[in-house]
């Protein structure tokens, strides 16, 4: 639903802020590079789903390494994330019902008859819903209602001046994501080391090798730029979307896990139902905070 959201979602962002965000909607490869990651993947084929022979891969993509085939979503894609968060702050900008408060929350005090936001500069906000989307950090909140199982979990990337392939394509623990301009993204590792950001010399080692084995052309291409990021990982992957059970003023949109742009605009929808007091189109219940109950949760 998140996914076939998107093209009506970048057209509406476009006819305010007159930029169409790129979408590709090509499809994604997933390879196998031996037999045995091939029947695997085989036999979890679904309806919507196709599997490509190695020549067929390599007819549709001749930059492929020397996989044994692969699965092939016809409908995913990706989109542009850089151009996607530049237009949203333009959005946001030229909104005359929107106010940006450039200041951090450090607690919540919800023992009022409205919620109390409180921030570092020691100011105090009033409000009637509080919508807890402070991806990584939303744990560290003081005054949250609950514990929630959120951690950071490192992913570094690169980009190349080049774009030897069409498609997103995944493979060899990682993947590679094609931009109009011509240059291709490799990503991403999974690492839990707290909020330490940055790169590393075995982040962008390991980041190579993905590259080089999904397209060996882009094992010699020239990196444009180095970056990480923290996913806000729940333990089963999935995000907490809804009102907290106990303080129905209290929303969370958090831990999306590796899916938060993909899920973005589709929670922002649900949200902006529940603070209206509407029922979103969806069913939440899969993603209540009630599902950790009882669950053992740490702060990092």
């Amino acid at each position: 639903a998140a996914r076939d959201l998107y093209p009506s979602y970048v057209e509406a962002l476009a006819e305010v802020t007159g930029t169409l965000v790129p979408l590709n909607r090509g499809g994604i490869l997933d390879l196998a590079f031996d037999e045995a990651e091939a029947d695997a993947r085989r036999a979890q084929l679904t309806a919507a789903q196709r599997w490509l022979t190695s020549d067929e891969v390599h007819a549709l993509e001749p930059a492929i390494g020397p996989a044994v085939g692969a699965v092939f979503h016809p409908d995913d894609g990706a989109v542009d994330n850089v151009v996607l968060m530049r237009v949203l702050r333009e959005l946001v900008d030229a909104s005359s019902t929107v106010t940006v408060v450039h200041d951090r929350v450090t607690g919540l005090d919800l023992e009022t008859d409205r919620p109390l936001i409180q921030l570092a500069s020691r100011r105090t906000m009033i409000a009637s819903t509080v919508v807890l989307a402070a991806g990584a950090w939303t744990p560290s909140i003081e005054g949250i209602p609950r514990p929630l199982p959120i951690e950071p979990v490192r992913g570094q990337l690169y980009s190349v001046g080049s774009a030897p392939v069409r498609h997103v394509t995944y493979g060899a623990d990682g993947y590679v994501v094609p931009r109009r301009g011509g240059h291709t993204v490799v990503g991403a590792t999974m690492e839990n080391v707290g909020f330490e950001i940055g790169v590393t010399a075995d982040g962008m080692s390991a980041l190579a090798e993905t590259a080089r084995r999904i397209a060996p052309s882009l094992a010699t291409a020239r990196i444009l730029e180095r970056w990480s990021g923290l996913r806000p990982v729940t333990p089963d992957l999935l995000p907490i979307i809804g009102p907290d059970p106990d303080h129905p003023s209290v929303l969370y949109a958090c831990g999306h896990s590796r899916n938060g742009i993909l899920l973005g605009p589709l929670t922002g929808e649900c949200i902006a139902a529940l603070a209206s007091g509407e029922l979103p189109g969806l069913d939440l219940s899969p993603f209540s905070i009630e599902r950790f109950t009882g669950l053992a949760v740490t702060s990092i």
